[in-house]
């Protein structure tokens, strides 16, 4: 049925089968045949067809790579509203992938996407806003953004959200709040990588060892004097606070 309405010019169908096809579905798994499928949905203007379509230009996936036709095909749907689009067309020209380089688009169409709700979008937004990039530096209206992404569950937002509360960057010190996003960053596994992680102990400065008391007395827990190895997640986020995130990690 889904090749019947695919050949009938059903777009639907078509990206349907075209994703049948990348996965291997009930039939030999076949890129180019998935290429040709989308194509033919994104020429009808099927928004994910459009967007999957530019995804496989930008890895090379069943096409040679052509980051001037991922941009293409993504500006399409992020036309017709797509968030996803939006997300992936301001990225483009946040880092001039298959476009000029210019900021204002960039944050012109992540606002788009935010304002839909998309949690890569929000983040962005609030990067930009943090380090200053295309966009006046406005730490409140970073916290905004970062917030709206973190209470989706979106890890890195919730890192940096932490880091604005530990620090009062656009919103009030708030070491417990700081704590608890930071916690919420942990389940997620997008904290300290794990080179972070072992025995500390005398490499530790005074900031770290002042940071790692204040912790810990939030917390009203002990520490291990010989080395950190109790305490996971309080002593991660002290060091976090040594080490916060810098520059853009845009998604």
């Amino acid at each position: 049925m889904c090749r019947q309405g695919a050949e009938q010019g059903n777009p639907e169908a078509q990206f349907n089968l075209g994703f049948r096809y990348a996965r291997g579905d009930g039939v030999n798994e076949n890129k180019t045949e998935t290429v040709k499928w989308w194509r033919k949905a994104a020429e009808q203007g099927h928004t994910l067809a459009q967007t999957h379509l530019a995804m496989f230009y930008t890895q090379g996936l069943g096409v040679e790579k052509d980051q001037k036709e991922a941009a293409k095909w993504n500006r399409k749907a992020a036309e017709a509203g797509n968030p996803m689009a939006q997300l992936n067309i301001g990225q483009c020209y946040m880092i001039g992938s298959g476009v000029e380089v210019d900021t204002s688009e960039a944050i012109k169409w992540w606002r788009k996407a935010a304002e839909q709700e998309n949690d890569g979008a929000q983040y962005n937004l609030g990067l930009a806003f943090f380090n200053g990039d295309g966009v006046d530096v406005d730490k409140t209206e970073a916290v905004k953004w970062f917030r709206k992404a973190a209470e989706q569950e979106y890890g890195p937002a919730q890192g940096y959200l932490a880091q604005c509360y530990a620090e009062g960057l656009g919103v009030e010190k708030d070491q417990k709040a700081a704590i608890e996003w930071w916690r919420r960053e942990v389940a997620h596994g997008d904290a300290l990588p794990p080179a972070k992680l072992g025995c500390v102990t005398s490499t530790v400065t005074k900031r770290s060892r002042h940071l790692v008391s204040m912790v810990v007395d939030i917390e009203n827990k002990p520490l291990s004097t010989s080395c950190f190895s109790g305490n996971f997640g309080i002593i991660m986020f002290a060091l976090w606070l040594l080490e916060p995130p810098t520059g853009f990690g845009w998604v």
